[in-house]
């Protein structure tokens, strides 16, 4: 199996940046591990996006997919998106256990290898909560570092807001004991290399989790989600996004530019072709507008995030 940094939710789009967490199991006799990267190391767009690639050995083809599915379980990928999940769910499926393969495989069985992203469950939620109530790893002996709500006159709570896509989660939670009650029943510790131990509801998890600023991954054994954390206290429409700028997702290069300013464009109409790690990007119109800025030509080089095309409502 190769692992890519790509994501499959995006049509395989290729994903760059900072390997935050990158964790193989070892290698053994039923299993060999290949990869020339590690955990710190940058995924580029100058290379193709494989990361690694894993073997596995067995008396038969099932045994062979049972021992590449344990593997593909013990990875651990943060920082950029992959297809360790999609992987996962590929070794699993009845038609790859029958080898019953083909070019059209991945779109026959898209509704059971890409499922649509379901909602953050109850022990991711808890995860990232957790992190922002402990205190930072190896945090110095500071009273104004304390996380446990003590108050003068009566009981303090913690208010942890955290945005999934549009929606936002809001718990409200009172220090208890070791832990913490309200809206959830947690409790929990840091472990080491990014693992925290969280007590939900009286259960101990060990979850992966990573930080990066405000954004909190949580990885679990049926996907992986990220939830960022919201100052309940922040101005509210601080962070409101310029409406119809289409801005470059990876670095590329623009191979072509398909409007010019002042054209009308429909829902969908593909505007850019963006070239990086062997792939193609189509740049789409999310809504029916008109072209008011093209920030690029055909041959230019651009990085994340710059700005490709704005568009305006019709009319």
């Amino acid at each position: 199996m190769r692992l890519y940094a790509e994501d499959p939710a995006e049509d395989f789009r290729p994903s760059t940046g900072p390997l935050r967490q990158f964790h193989l199991p070892a290698p053994a006799a039923d299993l060999r591990i290949e990869s020339g990267v590690v955990q710190g190391d940058a995924i580029t767009p100058f290379y193709d996006p494989m990361i690694a690639k894993l073997v596995a050995w067995g008396p038969d083809r099932p045994a062979a997919l049972a021992r590449l599915g344990a593997a593909l379980a013990e990875c651990r990928i943060a920082g950029i998106a992959s297809n360790l999940g999609f992987l996962g769910r590929l070794v699993g499926h009845p038609a790859m256990l029958a080898a019953e393969l083909d070019t059209g495989f991945a779109l026959r069985h898209a509704a059971v290898l890409q499922p649509p992203r379901a909602a953050a469950p109850p022990l991711a939620l808890a995860a990232a909560a957790l992190e922002a109530l402990l205190p930072p790893e190896a945090a110095p002996e500071n009273p104004w570092d304390r996380r446990d709500g003590w108050r003068l006159q009566g009981a303090g709570s913690r208010l942890v807001v955290l945005a999934e896509g549009e929606a936002l989660h809001r718990l409200r939670l009172v220090p208890a004991g070791a832990g913490w009650t309200g809206d959830l029943e947690l409790a929990g510790r840091r472990l080491a290399d990014g693992i925290l131990q969280v007590v939900l509801e009286g259960v101990a998890h060990r979850v992966p989790v990573l930080r990066d600023g405000s954004a909190v991954q949580v990885s679990l054994p049926s996907g992986a989600w990220t939830l960022r954390l919201v100052d309940p206290h922040a101005p509210v429409g601080g962070e409101v996004a310029a409406q119809g700028r289409l801005a470059a997702p990876i670095p590329g290069r623009v191979v072509q530019m398909l409007v010019a300013v002042g054209e009308a464009v429909s829902r969908g109409q593909v505007l850019a072709v963006l070239e990086a790690m062997k792939t193609e990007l189509r740049i789409t119109a999310p809504a029916d507008g008109v072209v008011a800025h093209v920030g690029c030509a055909a041959g230019d080089s651009v990085e994340e995030g710059a700005e490709l095309i704005t568009l305006v409502a019709a009319g």
